[in-house]
């Protein structure tokens, strides 16, 4: 969520106007027209992280929906059960137990 301050609050209530953007992004009108954005660093650098975490998941997500998407036109496909059992000797193969 942000907050909307008029610019002249940055000289009327400037600790106010801080602490909101140490938390959030605040938006400065001029005019009553949206102007400027405004927020720390330290929030900065937190919302770019997790902007660029995002996309890397996007991304991969949409390279994981086009293979899998090559894998059916391929005919690469499996049925449920066949899943199922390749799941349950994946589990057995990892706990050290012989597959079923």
């Amino acid at each position: 969520m942000s907050v909307i301050y008029p610019i002249s609050d940055l000289q009327k209530r400037p600790a106010e106007v801080k602490e909101h953007a140490r938390r959030e992004v605040v938006h400065l009108t001029e005019n009553g027209r949206g102007a400027y954005v405004m927020m720390s660093e330290d929030f900065f650098e937190d919302y770019v992280a997790r902007k660029q975490n995002e996309a890397v998941w996007e991304s991969e997500l949409v390279a994981a929906v086009e293979a899998g998407m090559h894998d059916v036109e391929q005919g690469r496909t499996y049925t449920l059960e066949e899943t199922l059992k390749h799941i349950e000797e994946l589990r057995a193969h990892l706990n050290g137990n012989e597959a079923a």
